[in-house]
């Protein structure tokens, strides 16, 4: 039985068993006897056995001509090979059930973000900058640039395809956390946002300073602590995802959102928009 979409022996062009009167150029003579317009008569019938040339009704040809068949037979060899490794690896995979990279989900961020998050924390040592593949950052970079990048990088995550509120994602996390250094608050309890309540791994009791009738006062209060960055963005997400910040959502413009957090009562100090926009235009515009 021949093999399924391939050509059988009466209708394949290269052999001399043409089924088709006269129709096979690669012949000597077609089944009505006339004469082969390629070959003058050399078939491929006639040719040796032993002489692979032959075989493929070469030997007549011109040498150019038997170098492009040759071409071509080598080409099929490597195409041949190359879907063999490739549908190999299909099946390796499907076999074994390995998932494709990037695949793992994120856990899901900690809920209860206490609306009146604190200003900018204490500073405190970094540490080594990690990204989990499929899972975001997972500790903030010591390096500033980096850690920039870091979270254009995570706000691009949560918010895909919408540039103000990845600027103000980046903006808002980056004063929060400290500009040119990161909070104890970010670097060891991984909340760059200054959110309060529960986070992933529970929360933390710190120092924070709140605006008061009579200006900034010290206090303290619990603030959500999470496993890695990108739960902290999540956290972030899922808060101003909330009706208070309808406005936050719907802001045109960073300057916009910017004010819309604010008057939603993010935060407490009365500089807060103007800190942002400053932020904004020395660290952060030029990464959008």
């Amino acid at each position: 039985m021949g093999i399924p979409g391939l050509p059988q022996l009466g209708s394949n062009p290269f052999l001399a068993q043409s089924g088709a009167a006269g129709n096979n150029p690669f012949a000597a003579q077609g089944a009505g006897g006339a004469q082969n317009p390629i070959f003058g008569g050399a078939g491929l019938q006639q040719q040796q056995q032993s002489d692979p040339l032959a075989q493929l009704g070469l030997q007549s040809m011109s040498p150019d001509t038997q170098m492009l068949f040759a071409s071509l037979q080598t080409m099929m060899v490597g195409l041949m090979a190359m879907i063999a490794t490739t549908l190999a690896g299909i099946l390796s995979g499907a076999i074994s059930g390995t998932a494709p990279p990037g695949s793992n989900a994120t856990a899901t961020p900690g809920t209860d973000g206490v609306n009146n998050p604190g200003t900018n924390g204490a500073t405190g040592p970094g540490g080594a900058g990690e990204t989990a593949p499929g899972q975001g950052v997972t500790r903030l970079s010591d390096d500033q640039d980096e850690r920039i990048a870091q979270l254009v990088s995570e706000a691009k995550r949560v918010f895909p395809n919408d540039p103000v509120r990845q600027k103000l994602a980046v903006t808002q996390a980056l004063l929060e956390s400290g500009v040119s250094s990161i909070s104890s608050l970010a670097q060891e309890h991984n909340n760059l946002f200054g959110i309060k309540g529960e986070g992933t791994a529970g929360s933390v009791n710190v120092a924070t300073k709140e605006q008061g009738a009579n200006g900034l006062f010290d206090t303290r209060d619990d603030f959500a602590k999470n496993t890695t960055v990108a739960e902290s963005f999540e956290q972030y997400r899922d808060l101003i995802g909330r009706e208070r910040y309808a406005a936050v959502l719907t802001a045109g413009s960073f300057e916009e959102a910017a004010q819309a957090v604010k008057d939603a009562g993010y935060a407490t100090d009365n500089s807060y928009v103007s800190k942002l926009i400053d932020v904004y235009n020395s660290h952060v515009a030029r990464h959008f």
